[in-house]
Parts: C-alpha cells; structure tokens; sequence
C-alpha cells in the first residue's frame, strides 16, 4: 500500500490537472521504473530520486488525491504506456518519443 501512495504523490504533484488517462500514464513511469534495473526496484525509492519528480509535502486538494490515487492503483498491474520519462513537450529531445497525453510527452 506505501508504494501506492508513493506513486499517488509523483501523480498528484506532476499531473493533477491532467485528464485521468495523461495521470495514469505518469502512474505508469513510476511503476515502468521500478521494474527497470536502471532504477530502484521501491516505487517510493523510484519517487524520491534527485531531480525527478515534483513531490511535496502531502497533497490538499481532496478530490485531486482521489483521481491520483486511483490512477496509481489501476495501473500497478497494467501501465498504459512502457515510458520511463515524461516531460513537458521539447524537454527531452535526447529520449525515443512514444506518445502524448495532455501536457506531457512521454519516452523511452
């Protein structure tokens, strides 16, 4: 459960104002990462990398946390993308591009 919440959090803080698919696709990072070797195998561990994710302090916006939450939860077991980065568009022209959802470019 700590590690649902920890990816609830990268969620919340990178992409509340997203539609819910652009939120599970973030959800999904996380968890792609923690199955790569490149990253720790933790979500939380994945959450608190240096300079990665934007979590801070603990979200206030209760109906915001539920989406996130639940974001977290239903793409544990299934990611909807294989990304292990997400940008905002032309932050990451170095990485393999897969898609686009909202304000977020997603890559390998």
């Amino acid at each position: 459960m700590l590690e649902i919440i920890c990816v609830a959090l990268v969620v919340y803080f990178e992409s509340r104002g997203e539609v819910y698919e652009g939120q599970q696709d973030v959800a999904s990072v996380v968890w792609n990462r923690k199955d790569d070797p490149r990253w720790p195998s933790n979500a939380c561990e994945v959450a608190k990398q240096p300079k990665q994710f934007a979590v801070l302090f603990w979200p206030e916006d209760r109906e915001a946390w539920k989406i996130a939450l639940s974001a977290a939860i239903t793409t544990q077991r299934n990611p909807t993308t294989k990304a292990v980065f997400f940008a905002t568009p032309g932050h990451h022209k170095d990485r393999t591009y897969i898609h686009t959802t909202g304000n977020h470019e997603f890559f390998l």
